[in-house]
């Protein structure tokens, strides 16, 4: 017979057939033993087994363990699905007045715009300084008689041949011409005009008007 010395505070003892199955629970683990332990040759001094009994209740629920020791750290699950797009958030407040800008560079001209209309008439501005005096201007002597000395200045104008001329030299007494560099032509004698045909005599004239009107 085999001796067997049973140290764990608890014990399951199971009976199958002629074979008794053991397990030992302690406080960290649950142990069982795969091996069975065969009975002992039967004594003639015994009678023969008796039959097996009833099972007994349901013992008592046991204390509950300790804690056991932490578990090694599990793999990484797969993601998740894309949940769905949240509502719309409220409206934020205000930012602050950002500092003002750098100024940008000068744009081109742009095209002449229309006239606009006439104003009011201004005032009368102020008289002006009298001006320079001008030039003299011309002096009209009349017709230049050679029969008579006359002494002639400057800007003075004769009539002589047809033609006017004007006096360039301060005193001359000289005829008019080209000849002379104390004159000047102003204006050139024309040609003569050419002959009118034969005129109406006056008393056909005055038929005619009479017929007319």
């Amino acid at each position: 017979m085999t001796d067997l010395n049973i140290t764990s505070p608890s014990v399951d003892v199971s009976a199958y057939g002629n074979k008794i199955s053991i397990s030992f629970i302690d406080q960290q683990n649950t142990i069982s033993l795969p091996e069975s332990i065969e009975p002992a040759p039967p004594n003639p001094l015994l009678g023969p087994q008796g039959e097996h009994g009833q099972k007994g209740d349901k013992g008592d629920k046991g204390d509950k363990g300790d804690k056991g020791e932490r578990g090694e750290r599990g793999l990484k699950g797969d993601k998740g699905e894309h949940g769905i797009k949240g509502d719309k958030g409220d409206k934020g407040e205000r930012g602050a007045k950002g500092s003002q800008g750098a100024s940008g560079k000068d744009g081109s001209q742009g095209p002449a715009g229309s006239s606009g209309m006439a104003g009011p008439k201004g005032d009368q501005g102020e008289a002006g300084s009298t001006g320079a005096p001008g030039e003299p201007g011309m002096v009209w002597k009349g017709e230049w008689n050679p029969f008579i000395d006359v002494v002639f200045s400057r800007n003075d104008v004769v009539f002589w041949l047809g033609s006017s001329w004007i006096c360039v030299v301060d005193s001359t007494s000289a005829e008019p011409g080209d000849s002379s560099g104390d004159w000047e032509l102003v204006a050139q004698k024309g040609d003569d005009g050419t002959g009118g045909g034969s005129g109406t005599d006056l008393a056909t004239a005055r038929k005619m008007i009479s017929l007319r009107y």
